[in-house]
């Protein structure tokens, strides 16, 4: 057995192998998606976040494989990784990137908790909802902002130090349709714009242009 002591040495395997031993190797069982989320709620329940170590024994290493195949996904590259698989990930605050945190261009300005909120929406009004991906490209840094005010929120909500977030800015959040918890059934696909409608000008009749002072009025038209 994998990982236990064996009395049988390399001869006695090739006696085995000569009498026409046949050995089955049982491979392990792999672990359901379903079953992967669960442990995940489970470990958020216990610790409060989902930023799992590698040295955790039972999520460790899958965690950094979903990490690994998360770059691959928003590259546009082979992924195990399905886009409704990333939003579960997202609504639970999975987090994508671990480790150390990026040095942070000093030519690009911090922006401001107004700043962020103003994207926020134009990510709303462009996608239908506030669930942002944590590496979401469009607007650098806002995934990862989203992903703050929802720890911070819970804080708060636990009477805890906080910071970014204060009942009035919650409430701000949540007028627009923040996800403070588990969001579900989101794509990330923008909406679909209908085309305006043609504008048809005005018949003006030659005796609309006359003023009541019998002078002939001027009409220009923008071409």
């Amino acid at each position: 057995r994998e990982g236990a002591d064996s009395r049988l040495t390399a001869v006695r395997l090739q006696r085995l192998v000569d009498l026409g031993f046949v050995f089955i190797l049982r491979e392990k069982r792999p672990v359901p998606w379903g079953e992967r989320i669960v442990q995940l709620e489970t470990f958020r329940e216990k610790l409060g976040h989902l930023r799992v170590p590698l040295s955790d024994p039972i999520l460790g290493r899958w965690v950094n494989v979903q990490r690994k195949s998360y770059a691959s996904f928003i590259e546009g590259k082979k992924s195990s990784l399905t886009e409704e698989k990333v939003r579960e990930l997202t609504a639970l605050g999975f987090v994508f990137q671990a480790g150390k945190k990026r040095a942070r261009d000093p030519t690009t300005p911090k922006k401001s908790w107004e700043e962020r909120l103003g994207q926020l929406k134009e990510f709303k009004e462009e996608y239908g909802h506030c669930v942002v991906p944590q590496l979401f490209k469009g607007y650098p840094g806002l995934g990862r902002w989203v992903h703050k005010m929802r720890d911070q929120y819970k804080l708060m909500k636990q009477g805890k130090p906080c910071v970014g977030i204060t009942a009035e800015r919650a409430l701000r959040l949540a007028e627009i349709g923040f996800v403070f918890e588990n969001a579900k059934h989101v794509t990330m696909k923008p909406r679909v714009q209908p085309d305006p409608l043609p504008v048809e000008l005005p018949r003006v009749l030659p005796s609309e242009l006359t003023a009541s002072s019998g002078h002939l009025l001027e009409l220009t038209l923008d071409t």
